[in-house]
Protein backbone atom coordinates (compact mmCIF):
# COMPACT_ATOMS: atom_id res chain seq x y z
CA UNK A 1 0.00 0.00 0.00
CA UNK A 2 2.80 2.42 0.89
CA UNK A 3 4.47 1.73 -2.45
CA UNK A 4 1.22 2.47 -4.29
CA UNK A 5 0.75 5.71 -2.35
CA UNK A 6 4.28 6.86 -3.11
CA UNK A 7 3.98 5.92 -6.78
CA UNK A 8 0.69 7.78 -7.22
CA UNK A 9 2.06 10.88 -5.48
CA UNK A 10 5.16 11.23 -7.66
CA UNK A 11 4.99 14.42 -9.72
CA UNK A 12 1.49 15.26 -8.50
CA UNK A 13 0.22 18.48 -6.92
CA UNK A 14 -1.12 17.18 -3.63
CA UNK A 15 -2.79 20.53 -2.93
CA UNK A 16 -5.14 19.98 -5.89
CA UNK A 17 -8.51 18.58 -4.70
CA UNK A 18 -8.86 16.52 -7.88
CA UNK A 19 -5.50 14.89 -7.26
CA UNK A 20 -6.49 14.12 -3.66
CA UNK A 21 -9.69 12.51 -4.92
CA UNK A 22 -7.93 10.42 -7.53
CA UNK A 23 -5.28 9.11 -5.14
CA UNK A 24 -7.77 8.37 -2.36
CA UNK A 25 -10.10 6.61 -4.79
CA UNK A 26 -7.31 4.22 -5.78
CA UNK A 27 -5.71 3.68 -2.37
CA UNK A 28 -8.71 3.34 -0.03
CA UNK A 29 -10.05 0.15 -1.67
CA UNK A 30 -6.61 -1.42 -1.13
CA UNK A 31 -6.60 -0.36 2.51
CA UNK A 32 -10.09 -1.74 3.07
CA UNK A 33 -9.00 -5.12 1.70
CA UNK A 34 -6.46 -5.47 4.53
CA UNK A 35 -7.71 -7.91 7.13
CA UNK A 36 -5.88 -6.53 10.16
CA UNK A 37 -7.79 -3.55 11.68
CA UNK A 38 -4.62 -2.02 13.13
CA UNK A 39 -2.89 -2.11 9.76
CA UNK A 40 -5.95 -0.57 8.09
CA UNK A 41 -5.98 2.32 10.58
CA UNK A 42 -2.24 2.85 10.21
CA UNK A 43 -2.43 3.06 6.42
CA UNK A 44 -5.49 5.30 6.56
CA UNK A 45 -3.64 7.68 8.89
CA UNK A 46 -0.67 7.67 6.54
CA UNK A 47 -2.91 8.44 3.56
CA UNK A 48 -4.63 11.29 5.42
CA UNK A 49 -1.26 12.74 6.34
CA UNK A 50 0.04 12.49 2.77
CA UNK A 51 -3.09 14.16 1.35
CA UNK A 52 -3.18 16.68 4.23
CA UNK A 53 -6.83 16.01 5.05
CA UNK A 54 -8.61 14.96 8.22
CA UNK A 55 -8.68 11.21 8.70
CA UNK A 56 -12.44 11.52 9.25
CA UNK A 57 -12.76 12.56 5.60
CA UNK A 58 -11.42 9.16 4.61
CA UNK A 59 -13.10 7.04 7.27
CA UNK A 60 -16.63 5.76 7.33
CA UNK A 61 -17.33 5.69 3.60
CA UNK A 62 -15.57 2.51 2.56
CA UNK A 63 -15.97 0.43 5.69
CA UNK A 64 -16.33 -3.21 4.73
CA UNK A 65 -19.86 -4.55 5.39
CA UNK A 66 -20.48 -7.33 7.88
CA UNK A 67 -22.38 -10.51 6.96
CA UNK A 68 -23.39 -9.13 3.57
CA UNK A 69 -23.41 -10.81 0.19
CA UNK A 70 -20.21 -9.98 -1.65
CA UNK A 71 -20.93 -7.75 -4.65
CA UNK A 72 -19.25 -8.26 -8.01
CA UNK A 73 -15.80 -6.69 -7.97
CA UNK A 74 -16.65 -4.06 -10.59
CA UNK A 75 -19.78 -2.91 -8.79
CA UNK A 76 -18.10 -2.77 -5.39
CA UNK A 77 -15.17 -0.79 -6.76
CA UNK A 78 -17.38 1.82 -8.40
CA UNK A 79 -19.32 2.40 -5.19
CA UNK A 80 -16.10 2.85 -3.24
CA UNK A 81 -14.67 5.29 -5.75
CA UNK A 82 -17.84 7.40 -5.81
CA UNK A 83 -18.16 7.58 -2.01
CA UNK A 84 -14.45 8.29 -1.62
CA UNK A 85 -14.55 11.25 -3.97
CA UNK A 86 -17.52 12.68 -2.08
CA UNK A 87 -15.76 12.17 1.25
CA UNK A 88 -12.46 13.78 0.32
CA UNK A 89 -13.99 16.84 -1.32
CA UNK A 90 -17.76 17.18 -0.77
CA UNK A 91 -17.79 20.80 -1.97
CA UNK A 92 -18.12 19.98 -5.68
CA UNK A 93 -21.93 19.93 -5.62
CA UNK A 94 -22.06 23.14 -3.57
CA UNK A 95 -19.74 24.98 -5.96
CA UNK A 96 -21.75 23.70 -8.92
CA UNK A 97 -25.03 24.83 -7.38
CA UNK A 98 -23.73 28.31 -6.50
CA UNK A 99 -22.26 28.88 -9.94
CA UNK A 100 -25.41 27.68 -11.70
CA UNK A 101 -27.50 30.19 -9.74
CA UNK A 102 -25.04 33.02 -10.33
CA UNK A 103 -24.92 32.26 -14.06
CA UNK A 104 -28.70 32.41 -14.16
CA UNK A 105 -28.84 35.56 -12.04
CA UNK A 106 -25.50 37.45 -12.34
CA UNK A 107 -26.90 40.44 -10.44
CA UNK A 108 -26.86 38.29 -7.30
CA UNK A 109 -23.08 38.73 -7.19
CA UNK A 110 -23.54 42.36 -6.12
CA UNK A 111 -26.19 41.47 -3.56
CA UNK A 112 -24.02 38.75 -2.08
CA UNK A 113 -21.07 41.16 -1.92
CA UNK A 114 -23.17 43.60 0.10
CA UNK A 115 -24.30 40.88 2.49
CA UNK A 116 -20.73 39.69 3.00
CA UNK A 117 -19.64 43.28 3.64
CA UNK A 118 -22.31 43.59 6.34
CA UNK A 119 -20.63 40.70 8.14
CA UNK A 120 -17.16 42.22 7.73
CA UNK A 121 -16.19 39.62 5.14
CA UNK A 122 -14.49 40.08 1.77
CA UNK A 123 -16.56 40.04 -1.44
CA UNK A 124 -16.93 36.97 -3.63
CA UNK A 125 -13.69 36.04 -5.34
CA UNK A 126 -12.14 33.40 -7.56
CA UNK A 127 -10.50 31.94 -4.44
CA UNK A 128 -13.93 30.93 -3.11
CA UNK A 129 -13.88 28.10 -5.67
CA UNK A 130 -11.37 25.26 -5.73
CA UNK A 131 -11.95 23.70 -9.13
CA UNK A 132 -10.00 25.34 -11.94
CA UNK A 133 -12.95 25.45 -14.36
CA UNK A 134 -15.10 27.01 -11.66
CA UNK A 135 -12.45 29.64 -10.98
CA UNK A 136 -12.21 30.54 -14.66
CA UNK A 137 -15.97 30.72 -14.97
CA UNK A 138 -16.43 32.93 -11.94
CA UNK A 139 -13.60 35.18 -13.11
CA UNK A 140 -15.52 35.95 -16.31
CA UNK A 141 -18.75 36.27 -14.33
CA UNK A 142 -17.14 38.85 -12.05
CA UNK A 143 -15.95 40.85 -15.07
CA UNK A 144 -19.46 40.68 -16.54
CA UNK A 145 -21.10 42.31 -13.52
CA UNK A 146 -18.38 44.95 -13.15
CA UNK A 147 -18.80 46.30 -16.70
CA UNK A 148 -21.80 48.29 -17.93
CA UNK A 149 -21.39 48.26 -21.71
CA UNK A 150 -23.20 44.99 -22.33
CA UNK A 151 -25.93 42.95 -20.72
CA UNK A 152 -24.47 40.43 -18.32
CA UNK A 153 -25.51 37.41 -20.37
CA UNK A 154 -24.26 38.98 -23.61
CA UNK A 155 -20.90 39.66 -22.02
CA UNK A 156 -20.68 36.09 -20.76
CA UNK A 157 -21.55 34.68 -24.18
CA UNK A 158 -18.87 36.81 -25.79
CA UNK A 159 -16.06 36.20 -23.31
CA UNK A 160 -16.46 32.67 -21.94
CA UNK A 161 -13.78 30.40 -23.47
CA UNK A 162 -14.99 27.50 -25.58
CA UNK A 163 -13.48 25.05 -23.10
CA UNK A 164 -16.16 26.11 -20.61
CA UNK A 165 -19.11 25.79 -22.99
CA UNK A 166 -20.12 22.31 -21.85
CA UNK A 167 -19.81 23.22 -18.17
CA UNK A 168 -21.79 26.43 -18.66
CA UNK A 169 -24.60 24.64 -20.49
CA UNK A 170 -24.77 21.94 -17.82
CA UNK A 171 -24.97 24.55 -15.07
CA UNK A 172 -27.72 26.51 -16.80
CA UNK A 173 -29.69 23.32 -17.47
CA UNK A 174 -29.74 22.67 -13.73
CA UNK A 175 -31.48 25.98 -13.07
CA UNK A 176 -34.44 25.07 -15.28
CA UNK A 177 -35.72 22.78 -12.54
CA UNK A 178 -35.70 25.52 -9.89
CA UNK A 179 -39.16 26.51 -8.72
CA UNK A 180 -39.82 30.23 -9.20
CA UNK A 181 -41.33 30.41 -5.71
CA UNK A 182 -37.84 29.61 -4.44
CA UNK A 183 -36.61 33.01 -5.64
CA UNK A 184 -37.33 34.80 -2.35
CA UNK A 185 -35.07 32.43 -0.44
CA UNK A 186 -32.38 32.17 -3.10
CA UNK A 187 -30.11 34.97 -1.85
CA UNK A 188 -30.10 33.66 1.71
CA UNK A 189 -29.53 30.09 0.56
CA UNK A 190 -26.60 31.11 -1.64
CA UNK A 191 -25.11 33.16 1.17
CA UNK A 192 -25.26 30.22 3.57
CA UNK A 193 -23.67 27.86 1.05
CA UNK A 194 -20.89 30.29 0.20
CA UNK A 195 -20.15 30.79 3.88
CA UNK A 196 -19.95 27.01 4.19
CA UNK A 197 -17.48 26.89 1.28
CA UNK A 198 -15.29 29.47 2.97
CA UNK A 199 -15.49 27.61 6.26
CA UNK A 200 -14.47 24.34 4.61
CA UNK A 201 -11.57 26.09 2.89
CA UNK A 202 -10.41 27.78 6.10
CA UNK A 203 -10.66 24.55 8.09
CA UNK A 204 -8.66 22.73 5.42
CA UNK A 205 -5.97 25.39 5.62
CA UNK A 206 -5.80 25.13 9.41
CA UNK A 207 -5.39 21.36 9.15
CA UNK A 208 -2.77 21.68 6.43
CA UNK A 209 -0.83 24.24 8.49
CA UNK A 210 -0.92 21.84 11.43
CA UNK A 211 0.71 19.14 9.31
CA UNK A 212 3.27 21.64 8.05
CA UNK A 213 4.09 22.73 11.61
CA UNK A 214 4.60 19.12 12.66
CA UNK A 215 6.92 18.53 9.72
CA UNK A 216 8.79 21.77 10.38
CA UNK A 217 9.33 20.85 14.04
CA UNK A 218 11.19 17.72 12.97
CA UNK A 219 13.48 19.89 10.83
CA UNK A 220 14.37 22.53 13.39
CA UNK A 221 11.24 24.68 13.48
CA UNK A 222 12.54 27.53 11.31
CA UNK A 223 9.06 28.41 10.01
CA UNK A 224 6.98 27.73 13.12
CA UNK A 225 6.20 31.41 13.78
CA UNK A 226 5.00 31.98 10.22
CA UNK A 227 2.76 28.91 10.35
CA UNK A 228 1.34 29.99 13.71
CA UNK A 229 0.50 33.46 12.39
CA UNK A 230 -1.22 32.00 9.35
CA UNK A 231 -3.15 29.61 11.57
CA UNK A 232 -4.37 32.52 13.68
CA UNK A 233 -5.57 34.36 10.57
CA UNK A 234 -7.66 31.41 9.46
CA UNK A 235 -8.90 30.86 13.02
CA UNK A 236 -10.14 34.46 13.16
CA UNK A 237 -11.81 33.97 9.79
CA UNK A 238 -13.57 30.87 11.10
CA UNK A 239 -14.93 32.88 14.04
CA UNK A 240 -16.21 35.58 11.67
CA UNK A 241 -17.89 32.99 9.46
CA UNK A 242 -19.55 31.31 12.44
CA UNK A 243 -20.78 34.69 13.69
CA UNK A 244 -22.24 35.47 10.27
CA UNK A 245 -24.07 32.14 10.22
CA UNK A 246 -25.48 32.84 13.67
CA UNK A 247 -26.79 36.25 12.59
CA UNK A 248 -28.45 34.74 9.54
CA UNK A 249 -30.08 32.04 11.66
CA UNK A 250 -31.52 34.65 14.05
CA UNK A 251 -33.24 36.45 11.16
CA UNK A 252 -35.01 33.31 10.03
Amino acid sequence: VTHVMDSLAVGQNLNDPKVKNQIAAQVLPLIDDIGNPLERDTYRQALARMLKVNESALAGTTTRPQAMRRKPRGEDSSVKVESTVAAVNPRLKVETYCLSMLLKRPELVYRLDRKLEEFGLSPLAVEDFEYTDHQLLFGVLRLAVEQDEKEHQNYLNAHLPETLTTLTNDLLNQTEKIDKTYDDRLLEDLLNRLLDLRRTHATSNVNQLRFMQEDDETQGGMNIKMYQEQTMQFTRLLRSLDLAKQKIAKKQ
